[in-house]
């Protein structure tokens, strides 16, 4: 997805990844409306975020991208 502005994800459990890493449990990440990501959860941990905006993700991207997993 695209952010249209700033992007803060706090990683309560398990593990995800995306384009620029991996991440784990404490681990905290700032992302700007430069950053456009695709993260996927750990398979065998799952993961649990908080996550705070200050915009509404772009919904054109993000919305393909859930009705692709959810298959609408």
């Amino acid at each position: 997805h695209a952010h249209q502005g700033m992007e803060i994800t706090l990683l309560l459990h398990g593990a995800f990844s995306d384009e620029t890493g991996q991440y784990h449990c404490g681990d905290l990440i700032v992302a700007d409306e430069r950053f456009d990501h695709a993260p996927m959860a750990c398979p065998q941990q799952g993961c649990v975020c908080l996550m705070l905006t200050t915009a509404p993700p772009k919904r054109n991207r993000f919305t393909q991208m859930l009705r692709s997993f959810l298959k609408f």
